[in-house]
């Protein structure tokens, strides 16, 4: 386990052995691209996330999926 509180950009790019994702509390940040080119399925958000850039996958976020705090990829 990482206590990170950012997520750079393109950390996960192409890590193609990735189909879920699980991020702590303690995470705030995801930069812009933080999960392109990779096939999660399902990413786990924290409590702590205070900001979420744009362009983080290939896949576009329902108004639903935001209110439920769910990243689609």
């Amino acid at each position: 386990r990482y206590s990170a509180e950012k997520i750079t950009r393109f950390a996960f790019d192409y890590a193609s052995n990735l189909s879920e994702i699980t991020l702590s509390d303690r995470m705030k940040v995801l930069e812009s691209g933080t999960f392109y080119n990779i096939p999660v399925r399902k990413i786990n958000l924290g409590k702590g996330i205070e900001k979420i850039e744009k362009n983080q996958s290939k896949g576009k976020q329902t108004k639903q999926q935001k209110q439920k705090g769910i990243l689609s990829v």
